[in-house]
């Protein structure tokens, strides 16, 4: 959670960093492909136990959520207000459907407070967990408190803390399009990593990709390295779908029928991202990402020492925990809610 914010506006021929982006349609899934295939040739080339493999099938689920880029240690409050605004927007099935801003992010968007580079979504999650001294200055340790401060401010969204973590459980949630706040140690490209959650960041899962096992016997002349070069959408084929775990495989099955819809290999899974530090999406092995999260244990001792070092009834610091069993094996789960559930 970087502590420095961000001072560069617009440049020439690019939009302000602060403003929402979302790409169109054909350029997100052409991106998506292109991280599916990456991804597949990756994890094939580190997987290539026999010599003589059927020729993989990548599977893929995702969701356009726009990116926001962080100013500050914002990155939780950031990657809720993406997955609000997709949600939100999700929700109405028309311009005439669509709510009105509230006005409370009115009152954000014209506060004379609010740095011109941070938008007015984050600045009014920011109000608000300042409000309930749950951040100085938008870091977020607390899932717990991330999850309050998602329903405080959207009737329309609906927050919970999902814990403790499996694989199954969070491709549940993707399955059911409903999006993810995960925490991780993230390294200095934003790959997760093992640093005891002294680099704690929060990013939003949007959708997942792996492999989808096939019944059809190996060809002789189809190694190890195959990889079909299009990967499948999935999207309308797991709707509705629940999720069995047998063999280290996921069996996807439809409400409606007996056998799996999809059946993917549990070890290929990757989460698809986004996060503050980059307009681009990502995509990560989810057992490294559950691995970063499952091993942060403590903030980062400098950050607490200059926390407790502030710690005065002047002086705003940093709302840090001793320990960060409020983030480890946790994430927060978004849900869209219908208006007649409002």
């Amino acid at each position: 959670m970087t502590t420095t914010p961000g001072t560069k506006g617009s440049t020439a021929g690019h939009p302000p960093r602060h403003v929402e982006w979302q790409p169109h349609a054909s350029e997100f899934d052409s991106e998506t492909r292109r991280l599916v295939v990456r991804a597949a040739s990756d994890w094939q080339a580190e997987h290539h136990q026999l010599e003589q493999q059927p020729q993989q099938q990548w599977s893929y689920l995702n969701r356009n959520v726009p990116s926001r880029v962080q100013h500050g240690p914002m990155c939780g409050m950031v990657a809720l207000g993406m997955g609000t605004s997709y949600l939100t927007s999700s929700a109405s099935t028309s311009a005439h459907d669509k709510a009105p801003d509230s006005p409370s992010l009115l009152l954000a968007a014209a506060d004379p407070a609010r740095p011109p580079q941070v938008d007015a979504d984050s600045w009014r999650i920011l109000t608000l967990a300042k409000q309930h001294k749950y951040s100085a200055y938008g870091e977020m340790f607390y899932a717990e408190w991330l999850a309050e401060l998602a329903s405080m401010q959207h009737g329309s969204v609906q927050a919970k803390v999902l814990t403790p973590l499996t694989l199954s459980a969070i491709l549940q949630e993707l399955v059911a399009g409903n999006l993810v706040l995960f925490p991780y140690d993230a390294d200095r490209n934003h790959t997760p990593c093992l640093r005891s959650g002294h680099k704690a960041h929060w990013a939003i899962l949007t959708g997942f990709a792996g492999v989808q096992v096939s019944p059809t016997a190996a060809s002789p002349d189809q190694t190890s390295h195959d990889v079909k070069d299009e990967p499948i959408c999935a999207d309308e084929l797991l709707k509705g779908c629940t999720i069995r775990v047998l063999d280290n495989q996921l069996h996807f099955v439809s409400s409606n029928a007996d056998s799996a819809q999809l059946v993917m290999e549990a070890e290929s899974v990757h989460f698809f991202l986004r996060q503050g530090k980059s307009r681009h999406q990502a995509l990560y092995p989810a057992a490294a990402m559950l691995k970063s999260n499952w091993n942060m244990v403590e903030p980062d001792p400098d950050r607490a020492s200059f926390a407790n070092g502030l710690a005065s009834a002047d002086v705003a610091s940093y709302v840090v925990p001793a320990n960060l069993e409020t983030l480890r094996d946790r994430v927060v789960v978004l849900r869209a809610v219908a208006r007649s559930e409002s």
